[in-house]
């Protein structure tokens, strides 16, 4: 596997086929808008370092001998959301694309720079956004609750003793509701920090607040793990745990 260094604000893109003229004219240009590659080789691998690489977007090489392209993006589909954009030679695959899962389809005889402004349209509708409303100073999700005045949690109306890096965490997590957050993204919102792929420290912090909150009665899939891509609170789905009085 092959990987570029990261800057904070760079989009990472995971190629997923075989290594091939193509892929470096996609990756110069892509370094040229000040994007980052990883390459996930066709083969028996590629399953595996698709679901360990975090990224941003997925290029699928249809055409890697290698590859299962429509079987890789199938189990891809039962793990995670990243937006996948498909690549062939022939154009005719396009309703194949669509149909077994892909967000976009490009041609390969394509000019990149149809690719690069077809990436950077899919990153906007499916990106979530940044943390909103600065100003707010209370947030409610269905039993869980969180003050900005006092730095304070509450679920089901019971407080929770929690630090300072727990708090904006579980307030990214709440104002984005039911969405998929990358660890990239929490890290520079809760640690302000870019994110390296061997940096525990979010999955450190959300295993503590994770604790906390079951003691508290949070179903423990309220709070859920995406495999290879990062977290998502989904509190509404559940009913608020009923306590017994006296």
């Amino acid at each position: 596997m092959e990987t570029w260094a990261n800057r904070p604000s760079e989009i990472r893109v995971l190629w997923v086929g075989q290594t091939s003229t193509l892929q470096a004219r996609v990756h110069a240009t892509l370094r040229a808008r000040g994007w980052s590659l990883v390459v996930c080789r066709a083969g028996r691998e590629a399953l595996d370092c698709v679901l360990n690489t975090e990224a941003d977007l997925l290029l699928l090489d249809v055409d890697a001998s290698a590859l299962d392209p429509w079987g890789l993006l199938a189990e891809l589909r039962q793990w995670q959301a990243t937006p996948v954009i498909a690549l062939a030679d022939e154009p005719a695959l396009c309703i194949d694309a669509f149909r077994r899962g892909a967000d976009d389809f490009v041609a390969k005889s394509a000019d990149l720079l149809e690719l690069q402004l077809r990436a950077e349209a899919l990153l906007r509708r499916k990106r979530p956004p940044m943390p909103a409303d600065p100003g707010r100073e209370r947030l409610v999700v269905g039993p869980l609750s969180l003050s900005r005045e006092d730095a304070s949690v509450r679920y089901d109306d019971r407080p929770l003793r929690v630090t300072a890096i727990q708090f904006k965490l579980l307030w990214c997590l709440a104002e984005h509701h039911n969405t998929l957050l990358k660890k990239s993204e929490l890290h520079r919102w809760v640690l302000n920090k870019s994110y390296c792929r061997d940096d525990r420290s979010i999955d450190m912090h959300l295993s503590r607040v994770r604790r906390k909150l079951i003691a508290t009665g949070m179903p423990p899939d309220a709070l859920q793990t995406v495999r290879g891509q990062g977290y998502r609170l989904s509190l509404l789905s559940h009913k608020a745990p009923i306590r017994a009085n006296g």
